[in-house]
């Protein structure tokens, strides 16, 4: 048994090696900076992208389905499931603000699904709506995925007025603010991290692999997925330095911090929220 052990791991590695490593992303463990641990939070969220924790700790997650086969799922603190919403549409982004969820679904003029007490409303006039984060004055930042038309906006929550901030965006993904107003968002094709400051657009990291969504942290810290299909990174940005938190990840999506301080990830790849916490 041991002689047929060593030889079914000398195929694995042989054809890990002539397939560049897509084998042992596929069923061997992410690459973790030496100062992180990490664990399997929850399986089986098929398509999983964006989450959000409420104020009982309760993580939300929304499975990216297209064909109205989409959900928004419910994991409570001891892993029960619950499904709270169906029949939705690449639900993509979702941020969780004075006891609302709002929900984004990446399809054309969707309006943003607003779930509070149970009921439903909308809030339209987004189009192919990606990430959605809140603002310093709890609003709300929605960016569009769109080629080469999409938009950055600011929504008030009082009179959902839509402000757009920047438009022409090129499949634009992720966005959020830090806490000194500074706006990052991501252009995923052009592997563009930017920033708006003061009105004024500039870029901060070029030459990134597909960055997708983005999580503002303290002291101007900001976490980037980039979402590539089978060499996927979480990376942490501050002040001029990237750090490589995890690599070899499948289909990075929507990275957030828990009230415990841990860092949870979407593998969308492989239907499963990753726990992140440093050693």
């Amino acid at each position: 048994m041991n002689q047929l052990l060593k030889v079914i791991i000398a195929i694995f590695c042989f054809l890990s090696i002539i397939t560049g490593g897509v084998l042992w992303v596929v069923f061997g463990d992410p690459s973790i900076n030496r100062h992180w641990q990490f664990q399997v939070y929850q399986n089986n969220i098929e398509l999983v992208s964006a989450l959000a924790f409420d104020s009982q700790n309760n993580l939300y997650a929304t499975e990216e389905k297209k064909l109205n086969k989409g959900r928004l799922i419910k994991i409570t603190p001891q892993h029960q499931i619950e499904i709270k919403l169906t029949n939705l549409n690449k639900p993509d982004g979702l941020t969780y603000l004075n006891n609302t969820l709002y929900l984004t679904q990446e399809y054309d003029n969707a309006p943003i699904t607003v779930l509070k007490d149970q009921q439903i409303s909308t809030i339209p006039n987004t189009n192919k709506a990606e990430q959605i984060s809140a603002t310093l004055e709890n609003n709300l930042l929605v960016i569009e995925d769109n080629k080469n038309k999409g938009r950055l906006l600011k929504i008030n929550l009082n009179t959902h007025k839509t402000t757009v901030l920047l438009t022409d965006l090129s499949e634009a993904e992720g966005v959020c603010q830090s806490s000194t107003g500074v706006i990052y968002f991501t252009e995923k094709t052009k592997g563009l991290l930017e920033k708006l400051e003061n009105g004024q657009r500039s870029i901060v990291l070029a030459e990134l692999d597909h960055p997708s969504a983005l999580t503002c942290l303290a002291n101007e810290q900001v976490l980037i997925s980039e979402e590539r299909t089978n060499f996927g990174r979480l990376l942490s940005y501050q002040k001029g330095q990237i750090t490589v938190i995890a690599s070899r990840l499948r289909a990075p999506q929507e990275v957030i911090m828990g009230a415990d301080g841990a860092l949870y990830l979407a593998e969308q790849n492989k239907n499963r929220i990753l726990r992140f916490e440093k050693k």
